[in-house]
């Protein structure tokens, strides 16, 4: 059967990029270590890892109260600007990934992503893992400022 002849999607599985697809973690410590150190604040790999979350609001929360806003605007900045730059190149791909991709598209699933990351971090990584073209819908939620939440709400209703 030709592509253009295959049957339609049978319902849709969101992923998650960071600690899902790809083992991230060293890298975002690094990103973050190395803006501390830009901003003047030393900071060990345990006092970074101590604070790192899952939950991006609440490290944010945190590292307010220990730094101040002016700094954690700073950090968050440099940061940021080091996973785009150049971080993508420290991720590891999350164990399994491949083949759950992979099942889900034999099982004509739509794919959809729903990152805190940029989208140019999330392209990079994509490329790096020959995953370009898996997804049929990815949002960030940095670049179109909403809550994670609120994201899937959005793939929920694009996708059907």
């Amino acid at each position: 059967m030709r592509d253009d002849m295959q049957p339609p999607p049978r319902g849709c599985a969101v992923f998650d990029l960071d600690g899902v697809l790809v083992d991230s973690r060293l890298m975002y410590v690094r990103a973050i270590q190395l803006a501390m150190s830009e901003a003047g604040i030393p900071a060990s790999d345990e006092d970074i890892l101590g604070g790192l979350t899952s939950d991006v609001a609440e490290w944010a929360r945190v590292m307010k109260r220990r730094f101040g806003d002016a700094s954690l605007r700073a950090i968050m900045g440099r940061a940021v600007d080091f996973v785009t730059r150049e971080g993508w190149r420290l991720v590891e791909p999350g164990a399994g990934a491949a083949e759950v991709l992979d099942a889900c598209r034999g099982r004509r699933l739509r794919l959809a992503l729903v990152t805190n990351a940029p989208l140019a971090y999330v392209g990079k990584v994509f490329d790096r893992f020959d995953m370009t073209g898996f997804f049929d819908l990815t949002v960030s939620c940095a670049e179109r400022r909403i809550p994670k939440h609120l994201a899937l709400e959005l793939v929920l209703k694009e996708t059907g």
